[in-house]
């Protein structure tokens, strides 16, 4: 095909995103409009238009700051930090997390901004978000603040293969139910990047009492099941004490079998 049609459809979203800002500053609502010109600047950094997106950012950026409700200036932020992170300005995202006044979303943020660098490939990058992450979390007053943010942290400390120090991110989780739900989503984790040992020890370390470890099992076995460790699978599944759960597995495998004619 001739390169003409797309360079005529670069220069139709060009065309379309200088009317989306021309109408986004025209917006009166300091919210709104910071709001729609973080959108367009994720657009305009799709169609290749880096600088483009970086002076829509820094318009999002300056018309957040002078948002008066504090929890809508809050979101705005963190919104902006993750669309820079996206777009490649890590600096600039961290940046503005740290403007974050909640510390609860300064941590999300940081985590979201991690996460994007974990997906990029850049490890030690992430490793650096992720301390920034841990030092704002444990100074945060409260332990149900605490907990949510140390969830966060842990689950995407697990996505960057750091399962050691995710473990021991959630095993300083308190109340004890947050403690348990991140160890749940750790071993979902562990069992996706095929380390189904790994995966049986942690959701076995699950306290029973305050969260349903025969429920992160399941999510186990339809991992097992779904990559064809049928055998394993029904191991996993012949284990879990709760009748209801135990039968769900088991249909679990069924479908995977079905699924992939494992007759």
């Amino acid at each position: 095909m001739p390169a003409w049609p797309q360079s005529k459809a670069t220069v139709g979203v060009r065309d379309l995103l200088s009317e989306a800002l021309s109408t986004a500053r025209s917006i009166k609502d300091p919210i709104s409009r910071a709001g729609i010109l973080n959108v367009i600047a994720e657009t305009q950094a799709k169609a290749g238009d880096i600088h483009g997106a970086g002076v829509s950012i820094a318009e999002a950026l300056g018309t957040a700051r002078g948002i008066e409700l504090s929890t809508f200036r809050t979101n705005t932020l963190r919104a902006i930090a993750e669309t820079q992170a996206r777009t490649g300005d890590i600096r600039g995202a961290r940046a503005t997390a740290r403007r974050i006044e909640d510390a609860v979303s300064s941590v999300w943020a940081l985590s979201a901004i991690a996460e994007v660098q974990v997906k990029a490939g850049d490890i030690h990058g992430a490793a650096l978000s992720i301390a920034e992450a841990l030092g704002t979390a444990r100074s945060t007053e409260f332990a149900f603040d605490r907990g949510r943010t140390l969830n966060v942290i842990a689950e995407v400390q697990a996505e960057a293969g750091d399962i050691q120090n995710a473990l021991s991110t959630a095993r300083s989780i308190e109340p004890a139910f947050a403690r348990a739900s991140t160890l749940s989503s750790i071993a979902e984790i562990q069992a996706k990047a095929g380390d189904i040992q790994d995966a049986l020890s942690t959701a076995r370390s699950i306290d029973e009492r305050v969260f349903s470890r025969d429920a992160t099992l399941d999510a186990v076995v339809e991992t097992q099941a779904n990559a064809g460790n049928i055998r394993d699978a029904l191991s996993t599944a012949r284990s879990i004490e709760r009748a209801s759960v135990r039968a769900d597995a088991l249909n679990a495998i069924a479908q995977a079998i079905l699924t992939t004619n494992q007759l």
